[in-house]
């Protein structure tokens, strides 16, 4: 049995696939460049803790993981919400992949290592409680805002207004910190 279509009802379906179809507006990424503390867990059913730093280079990110007895090092791709990280140290070579939570402050991931078992193993990322407040600079990045200068109006110098932008040294965006 054929049925009429109303134009209304073709319409309504014409919008919703449209509507269903359209991709969500594109957001900035987080902010994950800076020093982080790491705790997670080892293949031998312990945990261990380090220091790892972030820093953003064109499309990647370098990651160094500093251990008590060495250090890890990684380049890595941030794709929406989550980091994936390839890593080599003098014990093999791994890939790690991070959820992005807390605006950049918390990183929480899995790993493994290439000729391990198949397991894989937790690991977190924290900012310290000074990182968090740190403006943007200290952790890599850029300030940028407006600067209201002169009187106020009816007096002989008009207010003006300016754009500003601050960018840390390259030696320091590329370490990931500015202060």
């Amino acid at each position: 049995m054929h049925r009429a279509t109303s134009p209304v009802a073709a319409a309504t379906l014409a919008a919703l696939c449209l509507f269903c179809g359209r991709r969500p507006a594109e957001t900035a990424p987080p902010d994950i460049c800076g020093e982080f503390r790491c705790e997670g867990e080892n293949p031998r059913g312990g945990t261990y803790l380090a220091s790892v730093s972030i820093a953003k280079q064109e499309g990647t990110y370098a990651v160094k993981w500093t251990l008590p007895h060495g250090g890890h090092g990684g380049v890595g791709i941030l794709e929406g919400d989550m980091l994936s990280v390839s890593w080599l140290s003098k014990e093999g070579v791994g890939i790690v992949v991070y959820k992005v939570r807390n605006d950049g402050d918390t990183l929480v991931g899995r790993w493994a290592q290439l000729d391990g078992d198949g397991r894989t193993f937790s690991e977190v990322l924290s900012r310290s409680a000074e990182q968090k407040k740190s403006p943007r600079m200290a952790r890599g990045g850029d300030l940028s805002g407006r600067l209201t200068a002169g009187r106020p109006a009816g007096r002989s110098l008009p207010q003006t207004e300016r754009a500003y932008r601050i960018r840390p040294p390259a030696a320091l965006a590329q370490r990931g910190g500015g202060g």
